[in-house]
């Protein structure tokens, strides 16, 4: 991310992800992320594995429902600079 600091309120944006597609109870992941038992133990390895394997579809990554506490950068194409 090119920008960093505290929150100070939250904004919602009320983006959805899955508009124009159906319900997403039924997508089957690509990756999923877990700490035991899915295609990667961290998000971040997840994201980075839909980056390499490049394409312009949706990639859906399921997160299971620990917690992951780290920073995320996107440094691949389309990255905000």
């Amino acid at each position: 991310m090119s920008r960093t600091g505290s929150v100070n309120s939250l904004v919602e944006d009320n983006w959805n992800p899955t508009a124009g597609l159906s319900d997403a109870s039924g997508f089957s992941p690509t990756y999923q992320a877990a700490k035991s038992g899915g295609t990667h133990t961290t998000v971040q390895a997840a994201i980075d594995a839909a980056e390499s394997a490049g394409g312009s579809d949706r990639v859906f990554i399921s997160v299971s429902p620990e917690t992951y506490l780290y920073e995320y950068e996107n440094t691949g194409p389309g990255a905000a600079q």
